[in-house]
């Protein structure tokens, strides 16, 4: 928004223009918080997954929190304008600890596999697969048993 709360069509093309040419993928630093289990992994039916990126192509960053979104005023637009905006999510959704991935000209984002955590209600055959795959194709990367926290 502007400082007046209303943006400037041009300003708005230039934005629209901008994200489209962004693709992000979205992270969290944390793998154990029950609430991205409930929201992401289908009440702890699914996986997640630790990784590392390790592509000089993409942006890292960090999401900022708040109470209201960013203020931009008219004067402020610049190509890294959409990326602000797209960096900022409201205060209620910090558990997430998110991390986003900028990258420009193509659709995937090069990560090294670092770990991988079972939900708790996994069913023992996808846990079987899941832990002969990654023995597999990424030996390296560490196994981990999620739990729901609940004794």
């Amino acid at each position: 928004m502007t400082r007046q709360g209303k943006l400037d069509e041009d300003v708005k093309r230039a934005l629209r223009g901008e994200k489209e040419q962004l693709h992000i993928c979205s992270l969290s630093k944390w793998s154990s918080h029950p609430l991205l289990w409930s929201h992401y992994a289908g009440g702890h039916n699914g996986v997640a997954i630790g990784v590392e990126v390790s592509d000089p192509a993409c942006e890292v960053v960090e999401m900022e929190y708040a109470d209201r979104p960013p203020m931009i005023g008219i004067n402020d637009y610049s190509p890294e304008t959409a990326k602000q905006i797209l960096s900022h999510k409201l205060s209620a959704w910090n558990y997430e600890s998110e991390v986003r991935v900028f990258v420009r000209d193509r659709d995937f984002v090069n990560v090294t596999l670092k770990e991988i955590s079972l939900g708790s209600r996994l069913s023992k055959t996808d846990r079987t697969f899941l832990i002969d795959f990654c023995k597999t194709v990424c030996p390296e990367a560490k196994i981990i048993a999620a739990t729901t926290g609940y004794a």
